[in-house]
């Protein structure tokens, strides 16, 4: 994975930095050059990265747009469940932004609120954000559907990939704002073995 790995896969993901998660459950890295499955895209992904490779789907945002929907202050709260694992909350934090760049600060809670370990403040570029959410177009399929999480209703696109283990990984975008899924979860075989659901997003000044 090309650029700030853990930063952009964890914003991507809905993780707020604890990226151990994600990386085990989603090995597929979005600029992998390992063939994968063909799965038959349903329509095009709706925002191009205009710079893409001709092999690597549109993303699902420019980074303009997520930087503009971005601002400091903003935050993410997300429900975390693994199966054979504790629920826990994980919290994102837009704490500086400039025309080129993020920092971000990331807290990993129990269901009760207490700190699960120091909150973190990563660095990396809106144009790394992008990328990380730029995927092979053999193992991509796009839809569109509606998503009710507790942070609200929303209209999405839906990033259905699969990764070279097998494993399927979906990621609902809103289109209401650009920013890490609103709901994620990665299948392997039948079974769920992760779900990230946004539990509130509050915007930035």
């Amino acid at each position: 994975m090309k650029g700030s790995s853990n930063f952009g896969l964890s914003f991507i993901c809905g993780l707020a930095f604890s990226l151990a998660a994600c990386a085990r459950d989603a090995p597929l890295s979005p600029r992998s050059n390992v063939p994968s499955p063909p799965v038959a895209s349903s329509s095009t992904p709706p925002n191009a990265g205009s710079d893409a490779p001709p092999d690597m789907a549109p993303t699902p945002y420019s980074s303009d747009e997520i930087r503009a929907a971005n601002r400091p202050g903003t935050i993410y709260r997300y429900k975390v469940e693994k199966a054979g694992e504790p629920s826990r909350i994980e919290v994102l934090q837009i704490k500086t932004a400039s025309a080129d760049t993020v920092e971000l600060e990331t807290q990993e809670l129990d269901e009760a609120g207490k700190a699960l370990q120091p909150a973190r403040v990563d660095k990396a570029t809106w144009e790394e954000l992008r990328r990380h959410a730029e995927f092979p177009r053999a193992s991509l399929a796009v839809e569109v559907g509606v998503v009710d999480v507790p942070a609200g209703k929303f209209d999405v696109n839906v990033y259905t990939v699969r990764t070279p283990n097998g494993d399927t990984m979906r990621f609902h975008f809103a289109k209401s704002y650009a920013g890490p899924p609103v709901l994620f979860w990665t299948e392997r075989g039948a079974t769920r073995v992760m779900t990230q659901t946004l539990i509130e997003r509050r915007s930035g000044r």
